[in-house]
């Protein structure tokens, strides 16, 4: 049988400061976006994948919430685990500190999948 794609969710929401494409984001209203850090609480629940960037403040970003990405930047191995860091930089290394918040899975060079799961706390 053939194998089927599974569909990327996306979304957009405007931006609460200036966001690169390819920085973790969470939700800091209904309505905007502002860059994800496991630090800091609450910006260590990632609402999702930024693929497009704002300058600052008020523009419409677009987001991945789930599913693939592409980008010639991604150098993770085939299901390399993937971790929000600092700043809302995805990074294959796991964090010691501030919470541990899984992005999804590597797909080898030039490829993720994003599949976001609740922040776990660490001591």
């Amino acid at each position: 049988p053939k194998a089927q794609s599974v569909p990327t969710v996306k979304s957009f929401k405007d931006s609460s400061e200036a966001i690169s494409a390819l920085q973790c984001v969470f939700l800091d209203s209904d309505t905007t976006v502002g860059v994800a850090d496991n630090n800091t609480s609450p910006k260590e629940y990632v609402f999702g994948v930024a693929i497009s960037s704002a300058v600052a403040a008020g523009i419409q970003v677009e987001i991945v919430n789930y599913g693939q990405i592409f980008d010639a930047f991604f150098t993770f191995g085939a299901n390399a685990q993937l971790y929000l860091g600092l700043s809302g930089v995805i990074t294959d290394i796991p964090p010691l500190t501030g919470n541990r918040t899984i992005i999804g899975k590597g797909l080898g060079i030039g490829s993720i999948f994003v599949n976001i799961t609740e922040p776990i706390q660490l001591i």
